[in-house]
């Protein structure tokens, strides 16, 4: 597998020779392509959180769990709201 490296004049994305890094997609092929693959790695994060909330991984619930846990979770969210709020 070949590795690129940006060049020096701040591209819009990777690109090397021959295609590789995404030198053949048009900058909106490339934009989809990377927004798709970043709502991907959202919902597996998610899921991945949940599964360690619901089988007692994690001390304090962050997005909710099985019963009471989700009023700990909005609870919790709360606080830190609270605690970070600017105006």
């Amino acid at each position: 597998m070949r590795t690129c490296r940006l060049g020096s004049a701040r591209p819009l994305r990777p690109s090397c020779p021959g295609g590789v890094g995404g030198a053949d997609k048009t900058y909106e092929e490339w934009r989809e392509d990377l927004l798709a693959q970043v709502a991907a790695g959202w919902v597996l994060a998610s899921v991945f959180v949940r599964f360690c909330e619901d089988n007692g991984l994690v001390a304090t619930p962050l997005l909710s769990g099985p019963g009471a846990a989700l009023d700990r979770a909005r609870d919790h969210r709360a606080e830190f709201f609270a605690a970070n709020h600017r105006r």
